[in-house]
């Protein structure tokens, strides 16, 4: 399943798609909150659930992800790793998913 997990947030990422991948600690599912397309939502959107991406210092600024997309993905934990070392993030992706944060950060602060 996490390669499923893997090639669904590459199309997410190839198609510039608002998403929020949540993995609660000691668990192996990780949920998928994405957008049919690439509005920015600055109020909750109706009739919809929905995700939050926001600064944790304040409210301001906050970016909501309509959630018209739910999936959940297994991502079997090995024994032979320790859990504190896991990503679900490739370590070929951490360069372009910090990139993609960074631009992130930076609309946000533009939106201002």
């Amino acid at each position: 399943m996490r390669e499923k997990l893997f090639q669904y947030l590459s199309f997410l990422l190839e198609q510039n798609l608002p998403f929020l991948a949540l993995k609660v600690a000691d668990s192996n599912e990780v949920k998928v909150v994405a957008q049919n397309d690439q509005t920015w939502y600055k109020t909750a959107p109706d009739n919809v659930a929905y995700a939050v991406f926001s600064k944790f210092q304040n409210n301001e600024n906050q970016v909501y992800i309509a959630g018209e997309k739910i999936l959940n993905f297994k991502c079997e934990v090995s024994v032979s790793q320790p859990k504190i070392n896991q990503s679900i993030i490739p370590e070929d992706g951490k360069v372009a998913y910090l990139e993609l944060f960074k631009k992130a950060m930076v609309r946000l602060e533009k939106s201002n």
